[in-house]
């Protein structure tokens, strides 16, 4: 669990209650492939700065344990890697795919309200913990300024966390005909290999979860279906999603790295968001020239600060 949520996590946990009615884990282990600092992906600085200190690195340079955003996580070696690594895989993630279905998005002035619609069933302890972490994690850490929002109607995310059958009527209300498909068949439709939809179909590869963004350009609305079993699989992905990020292939740990193994958002999503909303609202940059001005954006980034 993380610190993070002390500030602003209980409000909003309290706040979905009323609705429907970090310190880090660095020594934790499990089975993950070894990464190694020498990578030409890292940056030397930072290794030699905050590496040793935060990361248990053994003498030939592999990377044992280290700074988690969550238990149960892969170490997030995110931190110690350097800006043109970190920048190529960021305009990855805010541009999407050369086939997308969905233009890079953004939310006008950081801002977006969302609102909750839960089964009785799914209305537990764990779920007011899980769905309050996470928003906070995603929105409050990644910089937009997310607000609770008492009718569906006026909100510009709705989530719908619930069995497979109300998830199907919430879908059928929406009339999102692929994801209406997808939990009247029990499996996504089969996508083009390099477009928008499969890559988000692979993302949630294994569970049911799904998020409809085709009126999130037009109306300002986007949705989110997710299996109350499956929150903790699912919910920091959709986020992400929904904050304007898309998944990729790439180096950098992410839960939204299709070639890693991260539920969670990283510090490396939090900073991608953060570096995001502030290069399209500060900077006026033109997408071709996203990778320079991240690359600026992430050279003054503290990122010891931000494990804190």
């Amino acid at each position: 669990m993380r610190v993070m949520w002390m500030h602003g996590f209980p409000a909003i946990a309290f706040s979905l209650f009323l609705l429907t009615a970090g310190q880090v884990v660095a020594q934790e282990t499990n089975e993950e492939a070894l990464i190694n600092i020498h990578s030409d992906v890292f940056s030397k600085e930072r290794v030699e700065s905050y590496g040793y200190k935060r990361f248990s690195i053994d003498a030939s340079g592999n990377i044992r344990n280290g700074f988690r955003m969550s238990r149960g996580e892969p170490v997030d070696y995110s931190p110690l890697l350097n800006d043109e690594a970190l920048a190529k895989d960021f305009v990855k993630t805010v541009l999407g795919c050369q086939n997308c279905q969905f233009a890079p998005f953004y939310w006008p002035e950081a801002i977006l309200t969302y609102h909750f619609v839960v089964t009785e069933e799914a209305k537990t302890p764990f779920f007011f913990f899980k769905s309050g972490e996470e928003v906070y994690d995603v929105f409050s850490e990644g910089g937009l300024k997310a607000a609770p929002e008492r009718q569906r109607e006026k909100a510009n995310l709705v989530v719908f966390v619930g069995d497979g059958e109300f998830l199907l009527r919430k879908a059928r209300e929406i009339a999102d005909q692929q994801v209406i498909r997808q939990y009247s068949s029990g499996r996504s439709d089969q996508a083009p290999g390099h477009s928008s939809e499969a890559s988000i179909a692979q993302l949630f590869a294994g569970t049911n979860c799904a998020v409809s963004l085709n009126r999130r350009e037009t109306e300002g609305r986007a949705y989110i279906f997710t299996p109350y079993e499956e929150l903790e699989a699912c919910l920091s992905k959709q986020l992400l999603l929904v904050a304007g990020l898309y998944p990729f292939s790439g180096e950098v740990p992410s839960a939204l790295n299709l070639d890693l193994n991260y539920a969670e958002a990283t510090l490396a999503d939090v900073v991608f968001l953060r570096a995001y909303y502030y290069i399209r609202n500060s900077l006026n940059v033109a997408d071709q020239d996203l990778q320079a001005a991240s690359e600026w954006v992430f050279g003054a980034a503290d990122f010891e600060k931000r494990m804190h």
